[in-house]
């Protein structure tokens, strides 16, 4: 008997330590899954509804969870997920920390699909980031993406978007010099050609239908006008009758395309096209807004009303005393419904959010003659109203809309330019980086030296708290600078 007992409690020992493996292995495997979820429904949203903010919200969601269940290998995919991310919704200064958060996470993890996507995070911020010549990391960016190339597997996904940005980061080889480089231009050429017979291996006609867009920046830079407009017409052809911002993007491209042909008559109709592409967008994305605010407003009623339901029954069986919960509770109730038909009425400020997403498209149509967002808010509150009247012939009221918008903008610019303390010279350096000058052709410009010029960015650079020119456009455009 002496000895049966410590046997008993040794084996009672190693089931119990047996049983909580078991169910630590259970929970992590269910985190998991629901981590998947989350970064699958981000990705539809991003892709269905371009809801960029809510995307963002699912993956930092997803990302807890990871960072709860310490699972370094999910924490490290979603991390990479949200720095693409980051790249739509202009934080790209967060995207490059979480792109590098997640390639450590991902080589302490040694799983190259993960190092992979890491990879290609970063060289895609790489290749988005290089506005300036001086700025331009595309050398460094094409190693990031043969990296991952090498480290993809069978990610037949990543393999072909890694193609298709390897493309992109040599077409951007190209775009500072006055003569283009025909071994850089090829070599793009042949990544594109690469990425679509993989895609067409695969089976995969929504990788192949990716290519257009490439295609499209190739053949441009290239002056092949008449391929890169087969390229829009078949992106035209491709997307869905109600992807009404691939629509706009393509008639834009169109515009310029038909513009360099010097085709005015083509050109026009393709810039008619993208302005009501543009007004379709916006109405959609308003649909869209209030379908979710009155989807909303019934669950907060029925929520309500089925409370009111617990409250009568309440009343029923305590009398007096529970007729004055009821009464309170009924009160309640009614100023619930009045707020939510208040949220309602104020669906104007979507409308304004949607307005200022498509507003710096229109001040862009690219066309001759046409202004910058910038150059639109320096003018007076009646000359931006004629302006954009101008852009919006056929709509009085959604140019009235813009039109607002933009004088909006202009107050708001205002007041930050005045909080940050900005002089004219200034914010006139701002402008010509973001027009992705270097210090000497600032310089020339602005007729004054490139010390002058260095001068003026350090102190902007002091003003806006940041540590560079990516970090100032960033924070600027944010700011309602630019």
């Amino acid at each position: 008997m002496r000895l049966l007992l410590p046997i008993c409690s040794s084996l009672a020992a190693v089931l119990l330590v047996a049983s909580c493996g078991q169910t630590l292995s259970k929970s992590k495997d269910n985190d998991r899954a629901e981590i998947s979820r989350l970064l699958e429904e981000s990705s539809h949203i991003a892709k269905t509804r371009r809801d960029y903010d809510k995307a963002t919200k699912l993956i930092i969601e997803a990302m807890e969870l990871a960072d709860k269940s310490s699972d370094e290998a999910m924490k490290s995919y979603a991390l990479s997920r949200l720095a693409l991310m980051d790249i739509m919704t202009w934080r790209d200064a967060q995207g490059w920390e979480h792109a590098v958060e997640s390639e450590k996470l991902a080589r302490e993890c040694g799983t190259d699909s993960l190092i992979a996507h890491a990879l290609f995070a970063k060289g895609k911020l790489l290749v988005v980031g290089g506005i300036t010549e001086l700025e331009a990391r595309d050398d460094e960016a094409i190693e990031y993406f043969q990296e991952a190339l090498s480290r993809a597997g069978d990610c037949t996904e990543l393999k072909v978007d890694i193609l298709f940005q390897l493309s992109q980061a040599y077409v951007n080889k190209n775009r500072f010099n006055k003569i283009i480089d025909q071994d850089i231009y090829e070599t793009a050429g042949d990544y594109i050609s690469k990425a679509i017979t993989l895609a067409e291996k695969e089976g995969r006609k929504d990788l192949i239908a990716k290519s257009a867009t490439y295609q499209m920046r190739y053949y441009r830079q290239g002056g092949q006008i008449q391929e890169g407009i087969r390229s829009c017409q078949t992106i035209l052809e491709d997307c869905a009758e109600d992807d009404y911002l691939a629509r706009s993007q393509a008639w834009n491209n169109l515009t310029m395309l038909w513009a360099q042909l010097g085709n005015l008559e083509e050109t026009a109709k393709a810039h008619q096209q993208y302005v009501y592409a543009c007004e379709y967008y916006m109405k959609q994305k308003s649909d869209e807004i209030l379908q979710d605010m009155e989807t909303s407003y019934q669950a907060s009623f029925l929520k309500a009303q089925a409370k009111s339901y617990r409250s009568f029954i309440i009343l029923l069986a305590f009398l007096s005393v529970i007729l004055s919960i009821a009464i309170v509770q009924a009160v309640m109730h009614t100023r619930k419904v009045r707020a939510i038909n208040h949220q309602l009425s104020v669906s104007n400020m979507a409308k304004e959010q949607l307005i200022h997403l498509i507003s710096r498209e229109l001040a862009f149509p690219g066309i001759a003659g046409a202004q910058k967002l910038d150059d639109i808010t320096s003018l007076p509150e009646d000359k931006i109203r004629q302006h954009i009247m101008g852009l919006l012939p056929g709509n009085p009221a959604l140019a009235q809309e813009v039109s607002d918008y933009v004088i909006s903008v202009a107050r708001k610019k205002e007041e930050v330019i005045k909080n940050y303390g900005l002089t004219a010279r200034e914010m006139e350096v701002l402008k010509l980086c973001q027009e992705g000058l270097s210090a000497q052709e600032m310089a020339d410009k602005m007729h004054v030296s490139v010390h002058t010029v260095n001068n003026h960015k350090q102190n902007i650079y002091s003003k806006l708290d940041v540590g560079g020119v990516s970090e100032m456009l960033a924070k600027a455009r944010k700011e309602g600078l630019l």
